[in-house]
């Protein structure tokens, strides 16, 4: 099981790390500050497939898939995309190996040797 740390801040902003300190959540923002802007990450990278990975109490925000940034129409085209490939039952790789075991789809997003 994954551990991760949380920590408040004076201001009652706030981060999530993972063990190895690189920001990381998945189910919200990592980082949230007290002024109301967010930032999600997974595995230290900007990503946020829902919506903006930056997004600033002002409503500015910029829009990020695993580190890579697009404008709001690039975004979108590739958000569309992943969803008609998967719709089609096609097999795509959002930055790791996709493999399937017993009928089911996995991504593979890291591999660790010991």
């Amino acid at each position: 099981m994954k551990k991760y740390r949380a920590f408040i801040n004076n201001d009652g902003s706030f981060c999530w790390y993972q063990q190895n300190y690189e920001m990381h959540r998945l189910n919200g923002p990592a980082r949230k500050f007290s002024d109301g802007s967010k930032f999600w990450y997974q595995y230290g990278k900007f990503h946020r497939l829902e919506g903006k990975a930056i997004e600033y109490a002002n409503g500015y925000g910029l829009w990020y898939i695993e580190g890579a940034e697009y404008n709001k129409k690039e975004f979108d085209a590739e958000i569309a995309r992943r969803n008609q490939s998967l719709r089609e039952g096609n097999l795509i790789e959002y930055g790791g190996k996709i493999i399937e075991v017993d009928g089911n789809k996995y991504k593979l997003i890291q591999m660790k040797h010991y």
